[in-house]
């Protein structure tokens, strides 16, 4: 069957929602999951907080392994079939991981019970309930990687460029109002329920994502099979030398550090902010915290995400590198937002959570917009794979545990370590500003590849 463009958009949106979704119930439940699994352990005594950012960082690593893997495969084979088995693993593990409770009351009651008593060491203690749910987050990271990668090209490939920089920032607006669900959902039904009830949505995404066909680039269709990614890959010069290749585009590359750092900081803050206004600053109970949480993030990053798309278009042809300087001044804004938090009292402290979130999703849109523009289409899943794998080995996949560890070892908490990470902010928002000025020439690059490949047919 032939599917209009306007229904993979459909699909690849509810499965970006999904995504988020999973990902964020953890960070609305994680005070209740540590004390189900973490807390009050002796083996654990002192790393309370860093394992509870491991869970978290377990997820991305999965992720951001798997989503390079998965970036080559998208090239030679069906992308929606790949997809769809994607959808299905994450779904089927986030709700294995609602079992952890179980398991770490079995392993404590039965001929297990040395694996996870409260004499245990730290090793054998792993084996317990939060071994297996760190074990399922891993499965639900390898389920996104599949993802990441090839719904972005995809899309890419159904749009024009002139299409593309709305089509991309719709897509993204799944991250906040995703992430806002997760929060609202995962704190209303609560650990461990909210973990059960994202799988049979997952499935039934998964199922409608296998039924449809993977549509071919249209200059691909026009150059014909002898010239398909998996063919050309083969022909050139390997994988490798593709991602060598994007990392001498120079607005790619700060673009994508710049993103890293961004990545980095919205990672670790949307895993820490439940926790931080729950129980550090004791502002709200569980269910009225992550109402407030979900509500400014759903709120605040999807008018960023729109705003942020449409300020760098409309920019477009007036201000030179219109889409990183959107992004440039939206981390600009973030940075002092997020240390006013740390210090102003709550209530009012929520209007700089706002702010805060505003800022750091202005870049949403207009930085992975430019990231498929400055590559040709043969390059814009490996493109994405590339990316995946760096904002998340050196963002969000370190980022929690690293605010873990800092506010384990320092008397401030995690006052200290947001502000400690709010450096990385400034950073990502001049990093993105000396990007602009090579923003069009390497699209025009781009352009000018897929143009001359079209006349070699």
């Amino acid at each position: 069957m032939k599917s209009a463009p306007l229904v993979f958009l459909v699909v690849m949106l509810g499965l970006n929602l999904l995504n988020y979704i999973d990902r964020y119930i953890l960070s609305s439940n994680l005070p209740a999951i540590g004390r189900e699994l973490i807390d009050g352990r002796p083996a654990f005594a002192g790393w309370e907080d860093s394992l509870k950012g491991i869970l978290a960082s377990a997820f991305m690593l999965s992720f951001m392994l798997s989503a390079p893997v998965f970036g080559w495969l998208s090239a030679r084979m069906s992308r929606t079939k790949l997809i769809a088995l994607g959808a299905a693993t994450w779904s089927i593990a986030c709700g294995l991981g609602g079992f952890s409770g179980q398991v770490e009351a079995y392993s404590r009651g039965s001929a297990l019970a040395w694996t996870a008593g409260p004499d245990s060491g730290f090793v054998s203690a792993l084996l317990g309930g939060f071994g297996f749910l760190l074990l399922t987050r891993c499965l639900v990271g390898v389920g996104e990687g599949a993802y990441g990668p090839a719904a972005p090209a995809i899309l890419s490939d159904l749009f024009e460029e002139k299409q593309r920089g709305w089509v991309i920032g719709c897509f993204y607006i799944a991250i906040p109002v995703g992430g806002a669900l997760g929060y609202i959902f995962g704190g209303h039904l609560g650990w461990p329920d909210s973990f059960f009830w994202v799988v049979p949505p997952g499935l039934l995404l998964a199922l409608w994502c296998w039924m449809l066909v993977d549509p071919a680039s249209k200059k691909l269709q026009e150059m014909g099979s002898d010239v398909s990614p998996s063919r050309e890959n083969q022909a050139g010069k390997g994988l490798l030398a593709d991602y060598w290749r994007l990392l001498q585009c120079r607005t790619y590359l700060l673009n994508v550090i710049a993103y890293t750092a961004c990545t980095f900081v919205v990672g670790g803050i949307a895993v820490w902010l439940p926790t931080y206004v729950i129980e550090n600053r004791q502002a709200a109970s569980s269910e009225t915290g992550n109402q407030w949480i979900g509500g400014i993030t759903v709120l605040g990053g999807l008018l960023a995400t729109t705003c942020g798309t449409w300020l760098a278009e409309w920019l477009s042809g007036k201000v030179r590198g219109s889409h990183m300087v959107v992004c440039g001044l939206g981390m600009l804004m973030g940075f002092p937002a997020l240390i006013a938090v740390t210090y102003v009292p709550f209530p009012s402290a929520w209007w700089f959570v706002f702010l805060a979130i505003f800022g750091f999703f202005l870049c949403t849109g207009p930085s992975n917009t430019v990231l498929l523009n400055v590559c040709p289409a043969r390059l814009r899943a490996p493109a994405m794979a590339l990316c995946i794998l760096l904002i998340h080995a050196l963002g969000d996949t370190i980022s929690p545990t690293i605010i873990g560890l800092i506010s384990d070892r320092s008397a401030g908490g995690l006052d200290t370590a947001f502000k400690a990470i709010s450096v990385l902010a400034l950073l990502s928002g001049l990093v993105w500003l000396s990007a602009a000025s090579t923003q069009e020439a390497d699209v025009a690059k781009a352009r000018e590849e897929d143009r001359l490949k079209l006349a070699e047919v």
